[in-house]
């Protein structure tokens, strides 16, 4: 949700123009921060969608001890 709303908002190649050069440093350095948290939600989502798939396919199960409970 955060990258659909901001993503058209910071986008990379922004980083690489002049404009962005003649920017103040604290606005290089939020912008720079913003550009790099919304790729990182975007592998950060696959992550988790696959982390997700393997638990509910079960592979992340463990089984039962002696006494029937999980371990």
């Amino acid at each position: 949700m955060v990258n659909s709303v901001l993503g058209d908002t910071f986008y990379p190649e922004f980083l690489l123009t002049e404009e962005f050069a003649e920017k103040a440093f604290f606005y290089k350095i939020f912008y720079s921060v913003c550009v790099l948290k919304l790729k990182i939600y975007t592998y950060f989502t696959a992550f988790m969608m696959m982390e997700t798939a393997c638990i509910a396919a079960g592979l992340a199960y463990d089984g039962l001890d002696e006494n029937s409970k999980t371990k």
